[in-house]
């Protein structure tokens, strides 16, 4: 539980998006903000329920009781069992750690899934299973955090925009420092192959990262080519999905 010295010290999501807005440009800007600075792990914030398992089946919260209980989602042979925590109400909200869905920790949020009026968030990474295989990841097994009810501090909020409304420095997304992880040898195959099955197939509206991640692994593995892991591909591979999506709802 995270205390609150007033309920005005907090405010939802959506509002950190319309107290961003004017300085920043507009609700687009204000929104990419808040998302790479919950993805780079500098934005704590408190919420009504928090989640951690296994990326099977569909979130429902209006499913979930009060309390603190194990995840009934695992995949075989996954090290540990995720949970379920919902707070009994507003003034016993839960604490979410600024490093809930940290990119750097290879976690990725979904932005296509985010409804900025409940405070839904979104993040996956390949799940850590028993395995004799590299890393303990086992390509198409996900697993999932998810926040709803989403509140930040109007302070972190307001630090954004320098305080006082006008633009802060360090508003907007951040640059990437430069450098990072060498390119995987097979990198460039799968993004040739990723663009030879657009090009031959398209991609469904309705498909999911994990299943063209499968489909573009599966046609590697035919063609007797290296493939890279999926804690790789994951980003751009959501990045593509919601680009298809843009396309298809300007249509």
């Amino acid at each position: 539980m995270i205390e609150s010295r007033s309920p005005s010290d907090w405010i939802s999501a959506l509002d950190a998006v319309h107290m961003l807005s004017p300085a920043l440009g507009g609700d687009v800007a204000a929104k990419s903000t808040l998302v790479s600075r919950l993805t780079d792990g500098v934005l704590p914030g408190r919420a009504s329920t928090i989640i951690e398992e296994a990326d099977i089946g569909k979130l429902d919260f209006d499913d979930f009781e009060w309390g603190e209980r194990r995840s009934p989602y695992k995949h075989d042979e996954q090290i540990g069992r995720g949970y379920v925590r919902v707070a009994k109400d507003d003034s016993n909200a839960l604490e979410v750690p600024a490093d809930f869905m940290q990119s750097s920790e290879g976690w990725v949020l979904d932005t296509s899934e985010i409804s900025w009026p409940d405070g839904l968030f979104i993040a996956r990474r390949p799940a850590r299973l028993r395995s004799m295989i590299a890393k303990n990841i086992v390509p198409g097994k996900l697993c999932r955090r998810a926040v709803g009810g989403l509140e930040l501090r109007k302070m972190d909020v307001l630090q954004i925009i320098g305080g006082n409304g006008s633009m802060s420095q360090q508003a907007g997304p951040r640059p990437k420092k430069a450098g990072g992880r060498p390119r995987v040898s097979s990198w460039d195959d799968w993004v040739a192959e990723l663009v030879a099955m657009i090009h031959e197939d398209g991609v469904p509206p309705s498909t999911t990262a994990p299943a063209l991640i499968g489909r573009v692994r599966e046609r590697l593995a035919d063609r007797g080519k290296p493939y890279p892991e999926d804690e790789t591909v994951m980003r751009v591979t959501y990045a593509v999905i919601n680009r298809f999506r843009e396309l298809v709802d300007n249509r």
